[in-house]
């Protein structure tokens, strides 16, 4: 199920197989009734036939047959999935005096047809869908100010009252019936009983940590059928893990929390590059499965620390690791290319606005992985917090060779307002180190200049970079060392900034363009321009004109030299 727009698109594997459109109108048999619930119960408004419609979804949860959807009208709506109709449309809050949002939604384990709802302004609340009547309204004030859990290594100090209602960011049911876990836009989490309207515990994540966005509950009381199998020595005595909470923030930290000490167990510090999205215990397994607003989907495994008490069991939830993960760019990408020209490839480059140069395998995705930056990813982490934060600036245009990619660093790149080219290995994934680029030295420049363009000769030992001023430059590809320039007696290969430059498969020919309209052709070996076209309408300020008569006017020369 995807939401897009105000609609929903079901799919099954890759096909698309029904649209529930959202400016649809529920049926006027299932609308309220006044009747048919006791006067104490708030009846939601019922959607009419003049409604507007949800707007753009941005909730979706699936509760058997029943699907819910709300949308940036605060309407929820209700469908049944089985006949692809709309059975009613709630406005929950239209008439309320402050102007609030639905930030989440929850559906109780056992509770039927109901589902909770959380507020912007901290407000909590028990609905019942086929209804469409408020059930209960849980105190929020109380919810807020009772005095808040502290323990050993817990993130906070012992706190007596909060301030002010926070919004309730997220919902999740927990092991045990009647209970939830709630996470609020101050960092606090409280584990709630529903049936009682009483919280049973709290826990503080750090001010810098931000809101909570997602939170789970692991069980303490089923046994995963691998570790049975292995036990202690295959045989029985099987330890039962610590239950526990885990709880994601907006910064991309997790924190693990043992429910039975009340305390904190660790804190896994950018987990993701930007908020966490989702948190999920896979049922009777040590797994937990992140995801993040980085496009990255994460599986952690509980198998580090946690000993056992006196019955046996876990006495800690213990210390996740990594297991494996999945990624992609958090941002749009801006450049992507095969990696070899030819059509045996498997593999695709691609570079992005977040700032990171990945490899994609198209067979095998656990190839898949992002090319290293070098040592100053952790510096950068820290500096620059969320997506974006990598120590090399957004990459413009790169160029990759088969030839040669065991011996040197066989792919180069060049950087938004970056003089130097960067230099990567394909074979091990890292950078390189060495930088290409200008300097005093370099080419006869005076100045830094950012490159804008670069290619590497087919045999693997050259690249050719092009400059914001027009210089199209060769340098070799092993050791970083500058070689010579096109043309050799003039500065400027061209009177504008190089937009491309390509050499031919038998390093031949160089082809170079600009955005002074023109594409100029050079002798590889020679460094002489052996052709040139100009594109009248590209050449919007003149100067492939003017070139164009310039290199007339030589030749012209030349001939009269000769005769």
């Amino acid at each position: 199920y995807v939401t897009q727009g105000p609609d929903v698109v079901i799919f099954r594997r890759a096909e698309q197989i029904a649209r529930l459109e959202g400016n649809s109108n529920p049926s006027p048999s299932m609308q309220i009734d006044d009747d048919d619930e006791d006067d104490n119960s708030e009846n939601g408004m019922a959607g009419d036939l003049n409604s507007a419609g949800p707007g753009h979804l941005y909730l979706l949860s699936l509760l058997g047959s029943t699907l819910v959807t709300v949308g940036e009208n605060q309407t929820v709506d209700v469908w049944d999935v089985n006949e692809r109709a709309l059975q009613r449309r709630l406005e929950i809050c239209k008439n309320d005096a402050q102007d609030r949002r639905i930030l989440t939604l929850e559906h109780p384990a056992t509770y039927l047809n109901k589902v909770v709802l959380g507020f912007s302004d901290g407000s909590f609340e028990l609905w019942n869908l086929m209804s469409g009547r408020r059930v209960h309204a849980f105190d929020a004030e109380a919810l807020h100010q009772r005095p808040w859990s502290s323990g050993k290594n817990n993130l906070s100090k012992s706190v007596s009252k909060a301030t002010n209602l926070s919004a309730i960011t997220c919902v999740s049911q927990s092991t045990a019936i009647d209970v939830v876990g709630i996470g609020f836009a101050n960092g606090m989490i409280a584990v709630h009983n529903l049936k009682y309207d009483k919280t049973v515990m709290r826990f503080l994540h750090e001010p810098e940590h931000g809101e909570v966005t997602a939170v789970s509950f692991r069980s303490s009381t089923w046994q995963s059928s691998k570790v049975a199998a292995q036990g202690n020595g295959g045989g029985g005595g099987v330890k039962n893990p610590a239950p526990c909470l885990v709880s994601g923030c907006k910064a991309g930290h997790l924190a693990v929390w043992d429910l039975k000490k009340r305390q904190l167990v660790t804190v896994i510090e950018d987990a993701h590059d930007g908020p966490v999205t989702s948190v999920v215990f896979v049922p009777s397994e040590p797994l937990l499965i992140t995801s993040g607003q980085d496009n990255a989907i994460k599986v952690w495994i509980f198998d580090k620390g946690g000993g056992d008490d006196s019955s046996g069991n876990a006495s800690s939830p213990g210390i996740p690791r990594l297991l494996k993960s999945r990624a992609g760019h958090s941002l749009p990408p801006s450049r992507v290319r095969f990696y070899a020209a030819d059509t045996t490839s498997d593999h695709v480059l691609s570079s992005g606005l977040d700032r990171t140069f990945r490899v994609f395998n198209l067979y095998r995705p656990q190839q898949s992985a992002e090319l290293s930056q070098g040592k100053g990813l952790q510096r950068a982490r820290k500096k620059l917090r969320g997506v974006g934060n990598r120590p090399l600036a957004q990459i413009t245009g790169f160029e990759a060779s088969i030839a040669r990619e065991r011996n040197w660093p066989n792919v180069v790149a060049c950087h938004k307002n970056d003089p130097l080219a960067s230099t990567w290995n394909f074979t091990q994934k890292r950078l390189g180190k060495r930088r290409i680029g200008g300097g005093a030295t370099h080419g006869g420049r005076k100045k830094k200049e950012v490159v804008t363009a670069v290619c590497i000769s087919s045999c693997g030992h050259f690249t050719i970079i092009g400059t914001e001023n027009g210089r199209v430059e060769r340098y070799n590809l092993q050791s970083g060392n500058f070689k010579a320039a096109y043309p050799k007696k003039a500065k400027k290969a061209h009177g504008l900034a190089v937009t491309g430059v390509a050499v031919d498969s038998v390093n031949l020919s160089i082809v170079s363009s600009s955005l002074d309209g023109c594409v100029k052709i050079w002798d590889f070996q020679e460094f002489k321009l052996l052709k040139m076209v100009v594109i009248p309408d590209l050449d919007y300020s003149g100067v492939g004109q003017k070139q164009m008569e310039e290199e007339e006017e030589e030749e012209e020369e030349e001939e009269e030299d000769d005769e």
